[in-house]
């Protein structure tokens, strides 16, 4: 989506260089932009659903998110509840693996006390 969107963007580039006149310049980019904002709302739709799908993953409520509609029916999230979202996807996943890591640290811990523990009751062993 956002090659086909660069692409029509692009087609304009040589019409829009040789364009003298303010006017037609104007339109141009009037009609660069309408072709190709279809792919651009696609293109956000598709990211907020991502984003959205990590929120649900990581169990944070979508309450107070605005979303927005283009006139293509794109509906995708606007850009402050897109940013707070996404800061709130990453600061929940920081969280569950700094849990992650305290518990696999304890457990290592364990084991190691474990493993201590044996070495010790086998050493004991070998000298009766």
């Amino acid at each position: 989506m956002r090659r086909q969107a660069l692409v029509i963007e692009h087609a304009f580039d040589s019409d829009l260089a040789k364009e003298k006149n303010y006017a037609a310049r104007v339109d141009l980019t009037h009609q660069r932009d309408h072709e190709a904002s279809e792919y651009w709302g696609a293109l956000a739709e598709f990211r907020s659903r991502q984003l959205v799908n990590e929120a649900q993953k990581v169990y944070i409520p979508l309450d107070g998110m605005e979303w927005e509609t283009d006139q293509y029916a794109n509906r995708y999230l606007d850009s402050q509840s897109q940013s707070k979202l996404s800061k709130l996807v990453v600061e929940e996943t920081r969280k569950t693996w700094e849990l992650r890591l305290k518990v696999i640290g304890g457990v290592i811990a364990a084991l190691t006390g474990l493993v201590g523990t044996i070495i010790g009751l086998v050493a004991v062993w070998k000298k009766k």
